[in-house]
């Protein structure tokens, strides 16, 4: 075996062509060659993706108020090594339609003229093949307009 320019000392080459990689991280992900020089020259390569546990993800704003009508738009902002993602209200996954609406990455929710059944926790979800988390709740409140009485009332909260 003549090792690479990757050589690390934690690849073992093994008698028949497998290797071994100890204290695999996110890092050794990458497209590994493999040249057999006996009797011809041969190659394979491989594209290896390590997969580690994910972080919390974060949401911005952290806590929402609005008027009825006005919109509301929320950003989650994954860890490194999300594969997926999606949003929550309460205890139900989301999904685009009437007034609701996902950026393609489902990374931005936009609830267009919020409502006050639209006040409520939501939350962003991320995942890969080895892991999920899911960020800490994020108060929407949707208040209305009471002139007479006071300038912004709570229409609908969690």
């Amino acid at each position: 075996m003549v090792p690479g320019p990757a050589y690390s000392r934690r690849e073992e080459m093994e008698s028949d062509c497998s290797l071994s990689i100890r204290g695999l991280v996110g890092a050794d992900s990458g497209i590994y060659t493999l040249l057999i020089r006996e009797p011809q020259i041969r190659t394979a390569k491989i594209n290896l993706v390590v997969y580690e546990l994910l972080a919390m993800p974060e949401v911005t704003p952290d806590a929402v108020l609005v008027a009825e009508e006005d919109n509301v738009t929320l950003q989650c902002h994954p860890p490194p090594g999300t594969v997926t993602t999606w949003w929550q209200r309460g205890d139900a996954p989301l999904s685009p339609g009437g007034r609701l609406s996902l950026s393609p990455d489902n990374l931005t929710l936009t609830v267009t003229a919020a409502r006050r059944g639209d006040a409520g926790l939501y939350g962003c979800h991320v995942a890969n093949p080895v892991s999920n988390n899911r960020s800490r709740d994020v108060n929407v409140t949707v208040a209305c307009e009471w002139a007479d009485v006071a300038p912004l009332w709570s229409c609908g909260t969690a």
